[in-house]
């Protein structure tokens, strides 16, 4: 849910980038912002890739 914030957290985020420096830092563009959501969803499918993995050596071993 954290990366999805992005959708109603945006127009602060724009706003508060317009008027604090003319240049908006890339973790506040939307290509910063979509490489953060490809990056969480990447971590998140290894981390299931590897879960799944293991659970099923470990399980294989016991029988």
């Amino acid at each position: 849910a954290v990366p999805f914030a992005y959708f109603w957290l945006e127009p602060i985020l724009d706003y508060k980038a317009i008027q604090t420096i003319p240049d908006v830092p890339f973790y506040l563009s939307g290509h910063g912002q979509s490489l953060g959501l490809l990056i969480v969803i990447i971590f998140c499918f290894a981390l299931w890739v590897f879960k799944e993995t293991s659970s099923n050596s470990f399980e294989s071993q016991n029988v």
